[in-house]
């Protein structure tokens, strides 16, 4: 469990010690696709760190709805904030696709902040990165049109030793997901992936997406951004 931790970059820094004593504690969990680890409302129990696989963060806003906030792959950790607020979750957290998942209890974070300064500043360096992230996010939405969020999000997709020419992706999750996650309805998700489409720009087979040419995508959305300042 020890080496499992050590691979989770909030919990890089820690010395041995502070590993050993996490450990002792820490769980692994093999969350089935559509697991719900936690819902808005529960008591937080501590600290989830995404080994493998895709776990879905989600405000609900309506019976049966929700707005997804955030899709966390492997070395992302969740549960921070209510965990060190004292609060209940208002969000909701499950697994998209079969995940694995290392939890360790509250009281033992707490110990090992108290114990170890330079996790305490990681854990607060986490924080500010995530409230800086979501104020982006508030921003983007607000600010940018729903092709240039959805050309952010496929470009964000690549992996960063790919150039300028064709290339594809696998989308992470669901459509559906993805959608609520840009700030979109399914129908104008879709939309925009066919105009991309119409513009050969793209081609989409399944949750295949091929990039007809990285560059070219990256000048669409630039040319977006400038039509949308030049309007009225």
């Amino acid at each position: 469990m020890q080496a499992l931790l050590s691979s989770v970059p909030l919990f890089a820094g820690l010395t041995p010690k502070s590993l050993e004593r996490l450990a002792r504690s820490a769980r692994q969990i093999h969350a089935p696709k559509g697991t719900l680890l936690f819902r808005a409302g529960e008591t937080p129990a501590g600290l989830y760190s995404v080994l493998s696989g895709l776990v879905k963060i989600a405000v609900p806003t309506a019976p049966e709805q929700e707005k997804v906030v955030a899709l966390l792959g492997s070395g992302r950790s969740f549960g921070l904030s209510a965990t060190f607020a004292h609060e209940p979750h208002i969000v909701s957290a499950a697994a998209v696709h079969d995940t694995v998942i290392v939890h360790v209890p509250k009281a033992q974070v707490l110990a090992a902040m108290k114990k170890d300064p330079e996790f305490a500043c990681e854990i607060a360096a986490s924080l500010s990165r995530r409230l800086r992230e979501l104020l982006t996010e508030v921003r983007s939405s607000t600010a940018e049109s729903g092709i240039q969020r959805t050309v952010t999000f496929l470009l964000g997709e690549l992996p960063q030793t790919v150039g300028d020419g064709a290339a594809t992706i696998t989308l992470p999750a669901k459509k559906r997901i993805i959608a609520s996650r840009l700030a979109l309805t399914g129908e104008h998700f879709s939309r925009i992936l066919h105009e991309l489409t119409s513009a050969r720009l793209i081609s989409v087979d399944g949750p295949k997406v091929t990039i007809k040419d990285v560059s070219r995508l990256r000048k669409y959305v630039y040319a977006d951004a400038a039509s949308q300042s030049d309007g009225p």
